[in-house]
């Protein structure tokens, strides 16, 4: 028997390590996920990873203060009542 695959993977945060973090909201990383851009006051430009609750949301990239994900993670999250879905 070998072990079971998911003793091999390395979590998707290793990987994205050497990008800058951002952290957004919960309600921002349903955006995010939807393809939706941000405003976002920050003076950073380029890609960054962003997050929410420790938990990868997506790559994305700052430009001129609009946040626009570039690749979203399919990643299990848990669903909220109170939010409409795309």
């Amino acid at each position: 028997h070998s072990a079971p695959p998911h003793t091999y993977l390395l979590p998707i945060a290793t990987v994205l390590d050497d990008i800058p973090a951002l952290a957004v909201t919960g309600f921002e990383a349903d955006r995010l996920r939807c393809g939706q851009a941000l405003r976002v006051p920050s003076s950073k430009q380029g890609t960054v990873y962003v997050m929410t609750d420790g938990q990868p949301v997506a790559l994305a990239r700052i430009t001129e203060g609009e946040l626009q994900p570039v690749r979203v993670f399919n990643l299990p999250t848990e669903r909220r009542p109170d939010v409409d879905y795309c």
